[in-house]
């Protein structure tokens, strides 16, 4: 979202590598995260629709960002077009339930 605003070729490494630590966090903690929210036994199928929603975006944002592009002429709307998207998954990342704990097998 800040990559529109940087003036320098620093700055826009330094948002650029901001973003990058964030996307390398993320796709080491979703697994985890999933499995504390959902429990193992949900894991997989959680994981499996999580990565099927990412596919169909990854197939959708070239196209809606391109007709952004062709409309305005500018990339500055697709920036801030994602950055919003991506805003607004961390503010509903804040009302997920609290972490499912599991009971364990105490039947013998």
């Amino acid at each position: 979202m800040f990559v529109p605003l940087t003036a320098t070729l620093a700055s826009a490494g330094t948002a650029m590598g901001c973003y990058g630590f964030g996307v390398g966090a993320y796709v080491v903690l979703l697994p985890t995260l999933l499995a504390k929210t959902l429990g193992v036994k949900r894991l997989p199928v959680a994981y499996g629709f999580t990565r099927l929603t990412m596919g169909f975006m990854s197939l959708v944002a070239p196209q809606v960002n391109g007709a952004l592009v062709d409309g305005t002429g500018s990339y500055a709307p697709t920036y801030y077009l994602m950055g919003s998207c991506t805003a607004v998954a961390a503010i509903l990342f804040l009302f997920i339930p609290p972490p499912v704990t599991e009971e364990p097998d105490t039947a013998k």
